[in-house]
């Protein structure tokens, strides 16, 4: 006959968990802090920092502003124009520049290179990241260099004009230390957690009354308690 003396499945109960991880709250409190400022640490002393410069281009369909109907053409120009400034027609052009000196590729730069269009306008911005602050800003000029001679081959559009030129911008805009340090701290608190109920999962040592009743299935006749050293002696 088959044993049923020894449950198969563990039931651990809210009250019970809670203890379990109190009883835990340093070690868990240790490994969190630990591995928040692990990731902080190597975000800060060993990943490398990113600078991010931007420049505009305005792309117009007529010389003067014009009508309504006007800007509403030139936007839907700029639509096209955004996607040609990421393609190879412009960026190789922008690879082969002497004044860079790029040792890179297209996919390579293109994921450099970040072009959108300003909301309900006719203009273009280009923002350029990279690990040197003076190579993202000129990397930035040349790519609205490189855009603004192609779009003049466009005979729809009259006016095209690159403003504000990139310049250095120091302050480095990545990585982001507070957030590598959050998501430390969560990864810290959720191993840490882990680790504890793992090795009370395992634990089959027999401790209380209780799990005398809880493993074996077995009534409780008596307990012999544990005395104090002092009342041995």
């Amino acid at each position: 006959m088959e044993n049923n003396n020894i449950e198969t499945v563990d039931s651990i109960n809210l009250q019970e968990l809670f203890l379990v991880l109190w009883k835990n709250v340093i070690f868990i409190a240790i490994l969190t802090i630990i591995s928040a400022a692990a990731f902080g640490s190597f975000t800060k002393f060993f990943m490398e920092k990113e600078y991010a410069s931007d420049t505009y281009v305005q792309i117009s369909s007529s010389q003067h502003g014009g009508t309504y109907t006007d800007l509403q053409y030139s936007k839907a120009l700029v639509k096209n124009y955004v996607f040609q400034a990421n393609s190879r027609t412009v960026l190789n052009q922008v690879i082969n520049d002497e004044a860079l000196n790029l040792s890179m590729g297209y996919d390579e730069l293109k994921n450099l290179v970040k072009v959108s269009q300003i909301t309900d306008t006719d203009i273009i911005k280009i923002e350029v990241t990279t690990n040197d602050s003076q190579l993202s800003a000129d990397i930035a000029n040349k790519v609205s260099y490189y855009l603004t001679e192609f779009v003049k081959t466009d005979v729809n559009v009259l006016d095209v004009r690159p403003y504000d030129a990139a310049i250095q911008n120091t302050n480095s805009v990545g990585p982001n230390l507070m957030l590598n340090t959050v998501i430390g701290l969560v990864m810290g608190g959720m191993i840490s957690v882990g680790i504890v109920l793992l090795k009370e999962f395992l634990n089959r040592t027999v401790r209380t009354s209780k799990d005398v009743e809880k493993y074996l299935n077995l009534p409780v006749l008596g307990a012999i308690p544990m005395l104090e050293k002092k009342y041995i002696d």
